[in-house]
């Protein structure tokens, strides 16, 4: 869209605008002459935009942008980025600004994933069907031990942990059956940057992707926790079960003797 110019006093008082702000706004430029700019700025925003206005004048101004809210002519709410100059022999402020709206919702909508992403207990990357990874997020780099940026381009085998497969075999096996079948599931044995084997539950799927082409996408929930408690749950079982049997094995042991001590009674007495 066309740069919004507008020329105001200090006092905040429009003197002339152009086209690009009178329809924004929804007024005819020659009405909006004599309004009060504060009469189309969001409530919130008054305070600070005022703040401009006198670091303008006093020649103190910031470096950069400043992005206030505006009351569009159907009844939105904009968001403006503003750059602004004070002087002349009229000494008046001279500002333009660009509608960022659109920027600000998508900016928006990318905070709130992340933010979403970060409270998430599953870790996702991304790889090429060749294996090398193309993608890490944040909580998948921390889980494994690695710096931002550091997977990326390395092969997936690097982790997965040493077992009855070796680590690229294994990688091989689960990439072929995704292929195949279009996505997999199962447990897998990890092993982080520092060595440490861990488990997780991985979902793995196949996508498209505008770039990169056909992709695989696996989600990884970290299941050593659960696994520890199974096995102890399954320890403490076969404690139990082997308890009752020497219980069992006692009291039998226990009713042959007095059987017996029985039998040598009647034996010696007769």
């Amino acid at each position: 869209s066309p740069d919004i110019l507008l020329v105001l006093e200090a006092s905040g008082r429009l003197v002339c605008v152009n086209q690009a702000a009178a329809e924004l706004l929804g007024v005819p430029a020659e009405a909006l002459a004599g309004r009060q700019i504060l009469d189309f700025i969001h409530p919130d925003d008054h305070r600070s935009s005022q703040s401009v206005v006198g670091d303008l004048v006093r020649g103190e101004a910031s470096q950069g942008a400043y992005v206030n809210r505006y009351r569009s002519g159907s009844g939105a709410w904009r968001s403006l980025e503003w750059t602004g100059s004070y002087g002349g022999d009229e000494r008046l402020i001279y500002a333009t600004a660009r509608d960022v709206t659109d920027r600000d919702v998508l900016e928006a909508d990318r905070s709130l994933r992340v933010a979403v992403a970060e409270t998430m207990s599953e870790a996702a990357y991304a790889l090429r069907s060749d294996g090398i990874i193309v993608y890490a997020d944040r909580r998948f780099e921390r889980m494994f031990g690695y710096a931002p940026g550091e997977l990326l381009g390395r092969s997936v085998s690097i982790v997965n942990a040493p077992s009855a497969l070796n680590p690229e075999e294994r990688a091989r096996e689960i990439l072929r059956e995704t292929e195949e079948k279009g996505s997999w599931q199962g447990e897998v044995e990890n092993i982080r940057k520092n060595g440490e084997h861990f488990w997780c539950r991985a979902n793995v799927s196949v996508h498209q992707h505008p770039t990169h082409g056909r992709l695989i996408v696996a989600v990884h929930t970290e299941i050593t926790g659960e696994r520890e408690a199974a096995a102890e749950r399954e320890r403490l079982h076969r404690a139990l079960a082997q308890g009752q049997k020497l219980e069992s094995l006692g009291v039998l042991a226990g009713g042959i003797a007095h059987d017996f001590n029985n039998l040598l009674t009647v034996v010696l007495g007769s």
